[in-house]
């Protein structure tokens, strides 16, 4: 049953996993939903949930006023809309 237990611990929803990669960093992130770093990456890519760029953590580590970009919506044909 430890599918049921993966299943539970995905996000429901692009929010979520735009929380989730914006609060901490991937390889953590990853764990917590028992996949790989590759596969979050794809699930991001998928979904159209932009990434902190490589060393956000290392710069801005313990930091409350670290940058947090919009998440874009995206339209019913999949294409992403700004604002």
């Amino acid at each position: 049953m430890a599918s049921d237990k993966i299943d539970e611990e995905q996000p429901n929803s692009r929010e979520e996993l735009f929380r989730l990669v914006w609060t901490m960093p991937s390889e953590q992130v990853a764990a917590h939903l028992g996949i790989s770093g590759v596969a979050l990456g794809k699930r991001c890519a998928k979904l159209g949930v932009p990434k902190p760029p490589r060393g956000y953590w290392a710069r801005y580590r313990n930091r409350a006023d670290r940058p947090i970009p919009p998440l874009a919506r995206i339209s019913h044909d999949g294409i992403k809309e700004s604002g």
